[in-house]
């Protein structure tokens, strides 16, 4: 935990090398949504996250994410376009499949929810 400022100018510093790295790596990119999702800073999450997805845009877990993001903020459409991304991108991976579920039923579309 930090202590005092000296801390926290060193944690600044460290993120700050770490979104420097995000730049090039889609797993730090992630990494970094991550971490703002966490705590709350949603912004710069969907900033993060959106930078992995162009990073890797055939990977699952960028778009995964995205909607995650999408959903927390109320954008169910968007999120859930992104899940259908994650779904057609790794069919075979439950958790996508899962988050559309639970996106239709906020939605109160339950006949979507239980096919997924």
């Amino acid at each position: 935990a930090a202590d005092g400022p000296e801390d926290a100018a060193t944690i600044a510093a460290d993120i700050a090398k770490l979104e420097g790295d995000a730049a090039k790596s889609a797993q730090v990119a992630d990494i970094l949504a991550d971490l703002y999702q966490q705590v709350g800073y949603w912004d710069r999450a969907l900033e993060m996250a959106r930078l992995s997805l162009r990073l890797a845009p055939n990977a699952p877990g960028p778009p995964l994410r995205l909607g995650y993001l999408e959903i927390a903020l109320g954008r169910l459409k968007s999120g859930t376009e992104y899940y259908r991304k994650a779904i057609a991108l790794a069919p075979g991976a439950a958790e996508p499949h899962v988050a559309l579920a639970l996106a239709h039923e906020l939605a109160g579309d339950t006949a979507s929810a239980e096919t997924e």
